[in-house]
């Protein structure tokens, strides 16, 4: 909405007569000549003021945003105003500073959509965030990270975490189109103060009370695992609160070094029409314990195409080069550890190359021509360095897809497609000349134009972050699962047969369950679905 500028005292004073917005060339509201604005006070203490204002140009809104406003004989303008310059404007909802005349400062803050206010206790008209564990255990780490630095470099406190002073904002930070995350931003700007109380216990109890309503929701919808899991964590916050003098530097840090473990069930199935399957999948997780080390996880699906030889060689000879590629790029001797935040540029070059070795093996031998595979898979790599000087934070979790097999998300706020067919009824969806309803039924829906190998077609990945967290569950599968089962079916499928509990061998049922449900169906196509679940 609005870009960061220059420190008030650098701006340059108002003229006599003049608006702020004529005077102040990189006011971001400049643009929106004659308009005015409308604000209602959300909050008041200390001396400062939190509006929600309504920027009206004519008779419409254009803009809405929230503003933080400190009277200059406060003796917290300044280091509020320096804490909103220093500290990540993600966490703090930060947009933009503002130099007014009787103002010593004003901030422009994002308007979330929603807050925990809202999530605990949803309005009729407006139905409560689709939160997920992982939002948030991540939420309530930033946040003790924030007012860590509040107190220590600014001491500053809030003494009394609310629900209404903790903002929900939804985001796609890069990940597949139609995917959200909701992050946490801070609002309580009116209630800090000197000398107050340690945040930490107030905060616990308030993320407590979120992940307990998260584990109701799941428990409703029929999703037992994300509602254990919610629950675990739920248990982990209580242990953390039991901490004799437990702050929000001992917090943060704990939620820091919070690690998840994975999951991975996996099926397959000829499907009802086929003589052969064509399917492959790929599940792995290497545990590296050294200096360097690493943990990395990979689960992935190839439907391989070009008769029953052929398509059989493509699928699985793709798998097996891409676990060679990716454990030689990522996980080779060093003296520092990997790196996570390169793993999308190996998917990037890895996945191109698997399609000209597949093309190069098809020249080689008559049989083999024409053949081609589908490709969709899950990575996620962590450092797991065993000398504390080298230990990273640092996780990363990639979806990639090539073709028409699919990666989808299921948690408590539902189930998300992560992946984009790269299909001829795809691009007819797309020109909006077919429905999605209508695609379907389509009877040139098997036609993919991407694919590894074939004849040398585009093998261009797509490549989309993806972060995990206790009670998600990713489904990669064949499209003998999404051309038989359409995706309220999936979900209901989930709902119905989902209700599974956190041990390993509890999602077998589930998977199972899909695989027949794609038989009863139908079965049009060989059937392969993998279940990857994250538990704390």
């Amino acid at each position: 909405m609005f870009r960061k500028k220059a420190k008030p005292d650098e701006q340059a004073p108002l003229a006599a007569g003049a608006s702020a917005a004529e005077q102040d060339r990189t006011d971001p509201l400049g643009a929106l000549a004659g308009y005015t604005e409308q604000a209602s006070l959300l909050s008041e203490g200390h001396g400062t003021r939190l509006e929600y204002v309504a920027v009206l140009n004519g008779s419409a809104a254009a803009k809405h945003y929230l503003r933080l406003s400190v009277p200059e004989d406060v003796e917290r303008a300044g280091l509020l105003r320096r804490m909103l310059l220093e500290l990540p404007e993600r966490t703090t909802g930060f947009e933009d500073l503002l130099a007014l005349p009787e103002l010593e400062l004003a901030a422009a803050l994002m308007q979330p959509p929603a807050t925990m206010a809202d999530y605990l206790a949803p309005q009729a008209k407006q139905p409560a965030p689709a939160l997920r564990v992982i939002d948030l255990l991540d939420g309530l780490r930033e946040l003790c990270q924030l007012l860590l630095v509040a107190r220590q470099e600014y001491g500053l406190g809030w003494g009394a975490p609310a629900a209404a002073g903790v903002g929900l904002t939804a985001e796609n930070a890069g990940g597949p189109p139609g995917y959200l995350r909701w992050r946490c931003t801070f609002l309580g700007w009116d209630a800090l103060a000197h000398d107050a109380a340690e945040e930490a216990p107030a905060l616990l109890a308030l993320f407590g009370e979120a992940l307990a309503r998260l584990a109701q929701t799941a428990e409703e919808q029929g999703l037992a695992f994300c509602a254990s899991q919610a629950r675990r964590a739920a248990v982990w916050l209580a242990e953390r609160g039991q901490l004799a003098k437990l702050d929000c530097a001992a917090l943060a840090t704990a939620l820091a070094q919070l690690r998840f473990d994975y999951i991975t069930i996996a099926a397959t199935d000829t499907g009802r029409r086929r003589e052969h399957n064509e399917d492959a999948y790929l599940t792995m997780q290497l545990d590296q314990l050294s200096a360097a080390g690493a943990r990395f996880t990979l689960a992935a699906v190839a439907d391989g195409m070009g008769g029953h030889l052929s398509g059989e060689v493509a699928s699985s000879l793709t798998l097996d080069m891409l676990r060679q590629q990716l454990l030689l790029a990522m996980l080779p001797p060093r003296t520092r550890p990997a790196d996570p935040r390169l793993l999308p540029e190996q998917l990037a070059a890895a996945i191109p190359a698997i399609g000209r070795a597949l093309s190069e093996r098809a020249q080689l031998d008559v049989g083999l021509s024409g053949m081609g595979t589908t490709l969709c898979g899950l990575a996620l790599l962590e450092t797991q360095s065993t000398l504390p000087e080298l230990a990273a934070d640092a996780a990363a979790g990639y979806i990639f897809s090539v073709g028409d097999s699919r990666a989808y998300l299921t948690s408590a706020a539902g189930l998300s497609l992560l992946t984009h067919d790269h299909s001829y009824v795809q691009q007819l969806v797309d020109s909006g000349s077919i429905s999605e309803e209508e695609a379907f039924d389509h009877p040139n829906k098997n036609v993919v134009t991407h694919c590894l190998g074939g004849g040398g077609g585009d093998s261009t990945p797509d490549i989309y972050s993806l972060e995990l967290g206790p009670g998600d569950l990713v489904l990669l599968c064949s499209d003998g699962l999404s051309d038989a089962l359409r995706d309220r079916e999936l979900w209901q499928m989930f709902c119905s047969q989902g209700a599974v509990q956190a041990p390993p061998d509890e999602l077998a049922p589930l998977a199972l369950a899909l695989i027949a449900a794609a038989n009863l169906a139908g079965g049009p196509d060989n059937i392969t679905v993998i279940l990857l679940g994250c538990t704390l």
